[in-house]
């Protein structure tokens, strides 16, 4: 079968789109005879066979919803975010990042690190909390919403993707 790019799509894009799965872009590059980082161009054909498609559930609701995903940016959008990025956090206070507590003793004298041991108790305790409700949220098969509002989706349907997602 056969796929017309559109533009900026790359070849995960067309991956997910088509076979329903990230882990297809591999047989598409494969079948192709393409670099899985290979820049695509508007209206390039490429092919697949239907033993391909990985996830025939996520090909459908792409197909049925409308979804054409395309991710691809050029260099210069990428400076252009990135500039964008640093104007609107300059000046702004961004939160430390918190080691876990094994790797911040390394190396270190245990004494200093009474402060910090306190903040990452803290944030695993939050982290904690928060992988638990999702963990019953999930065993109930109910919508799971984040402190933000955002709904989390679940996007695979396979006991392997479930587990490693």
């Amino acid at each position: 079968m056969d796929i017309r790019v559109k533009d900026r799509q790359t070849v995960l894009d067309v991956a997910v789109q088509y076979l329903g799965s990230a882990e297809a872009a591999f047989i598409l590059a494969a079948r192709n005879g393409i670099e899985l980082t290979q820049r695509l161009y508007d209206g390039q054909l490429l092919t697949y066979e239907l033993a391909d498609v990985l996830n025939e559930r996520v090909r459908q609701t792409f197909a049925l919803q409308g979804i054409v995903p395309a991710t691809e940016i050029t260099k210069k959008e990428e400076q252009e975010l990135l500039t964008a990025t640093a104007k609107w956090a300059a000046g702004k206070v961004m939160p430390p990042y918190i080691v876990p507590d094994t790797l911040t003793r390394l190396g270190t004298d245990r004494d200093n690190l009474t402060n910090r041991d306190q903040r990452t108790t803290a944030v695993e305790d939050i982290l904690n909390a928060t992988a638990e409700r999702v963990r019953r949220a999930a065993a109930r098969n109910v919508e799971i919403e984040s402190e933000s509002g955002t709904t989390l989706a679940r996007i695979f349907s396979d006991q392997f993707n479930d587990v490693f997602a």
